[in-house]
C-alpha cells in the first residue's frame, strides 16, 4: 500500500466518522427534540461509522453498479458491525450503549430488523452520493496540508479515546461505590430497626438516643450519597454528565439501578433548571 493510498483510507476514516456523528446529533434531535453530543467519544465522531464505511468502500465499491446486491451486502455488513461494535463495547465497559430489545425481530438488544433495513439503504446513498463528493475532496486536498491536518487529528482522537476510557472506567468505580452506599444505607436501616426493637424493653430515654444516633449515622450515609449522584449528574457537555446524556438508555450489567438513578435524577434538575429560567424571563 502506497503512501497516498493510505493517507485517503484514514481521511476516510475520519471524514465518515465526523459525518455519522453529524447524523447521529440530527436523528436525536429529530427524534427527541434536544441537541446533544451523541459520540461515544468527547470530539465530533462516532468511530464506528468511519470503520463502516471504510470497510464498504474497501469491500463493498466493486458493486456500485449492482444496487439490489449492494443493499443486500450492505445491510449484512452494517448490521454485522452494529452487532460486533455493541457486543465489544459491552463486553469491555460492562454497559449497552444502544438497546433495541424493545424493537420487534432483535437480536440480543444489538441488532433490529428495522435499522438493519436503514443502514442498508443510508449504505447506498453514502456509495452512490456521498463518496463521491468526499472522494473528490480528499483527491484535491493538498498532500503535504493533508497530511499534517491528518496527523493531527489522529493525536486528538487517540487523546480523546484515552480520555473517555479513563473517564468511563472512573464512572464504573463510582457506580460500584453507590452500590456500596445504597447497600449500607439499606442494611444500616434494617439494622436499626433490629436494635430498637430489641432494646424495646429498656428505658424510653435510651430507645431515643439510639434513634438520634442511627438518625445522624444513617444521614452521614444519605449525604455522601446524594454528593456522589451530583458529580456524576454534573457536566452537561463532558465527563460522565455527557455521556449519561448522550445515552440515556444506557444500561449496565451490573448497577444498572443506580444508573438509572443518576438519569431520572439528572433529568429531574434539567427540568428544574429549565422551569427556574422560564421564572427569571417572565419576571
Amino acid at each position: 500500500m502506497s503512501i497516498q493510498h493510505f493517507y485517503y483510507l484514514t481521511a476516510y476514516f475520519l471524514l465518515y466518522s465526523f459525518l455519522g456523528w453529524v447524523l447521529e446529533v440530527a436523528f436525536h434531535a429529530l427524534c427527541k427534540g434536544t441537541i446533544v453530543n451523541r459520540g461515544f467519544l468527547n470530539g465530533p465522531v462516532c468511530p464506528i461509522y468511519g470503520i463502516g464505511m471504510l470497510s464498504v468502500i474497501v469491500l463493498l465499491s466493486p458493486l456500485k453498479h449492482h444496487l439490489f446486491l449492494l443493499f443486500i451486502c450492505g445491510t449484512a455488513f452494517a448490521t454485522l458491525i452494529e452487532l460486533v461494535g455493541g457486543f465489544v463495547l459491552y463486553k469491555l465497559f460492562h454497559m449497552r450503549w444502544w438497546d433495541y430489545s424493545n424493537e420487534p425481530f432483535n437480536l440480543g438488544g444489538y441488532i433490529c430488523a428495522r435499522f438493519s433495513l436503514a443502514w442498508g439503504f443510508c449504505i447506498l446513498f453514502a456509495v452512490i452520493i456521498v463518496h463521491p463528493v468526499v472522494e473528490l475532496n480528499v483527491y484535491i486536498m493538498d498532500r503535504p496540508l493533508g497530511y499534517v491536518f491528518v496527523a493531527i487529528c489522529y493525536a486528538l482522537f487517540v487523546a480523546d479515546c484515552i480520555i473517555t476510557v479513563l473517564t468511563i472506567a472512573k464512572l464504573n468505580t463510582k457506580l460500584k461505590r453507590l452500590n456500596r452506599l445504597g447497600a449500607e444505607m439499606r442494611g444500616f436501616s434494617d439494622d436499626l430497626t433490629e436494635r430498637i426493637a430489641q432494646r424495646s424493653l429498656d428505658a424510653g430515654v435510651k430507645i431515643q438516643e439510639g434513634r438520634i444516633q442511627g438518625s445522624l449515622a444513617k444521614s452521614e450515609l444519605e449525604d455522601e450519597f446524594n454528593m456522589l449522584r451530583l458529580q456524576l449528574a454534573e457536566h452537561r457537555h463532558y465527563s460522565y454528565g455527557r455521556l449519561l446524556r448522550a445515552f440515556p438508555d444506557i444500561n449496565h450489567r451490573e448497577y444498572n439501578d443506580e444508573l438509572a438513578d443518576i438519569i431520572e435524577y439528572m433529568k429531574k434538575r434539567r427540568a428544574e433548571s429549565l422551569l427556574l429560567r422560564r421564572e427569571k424571563r417572565k419576571a
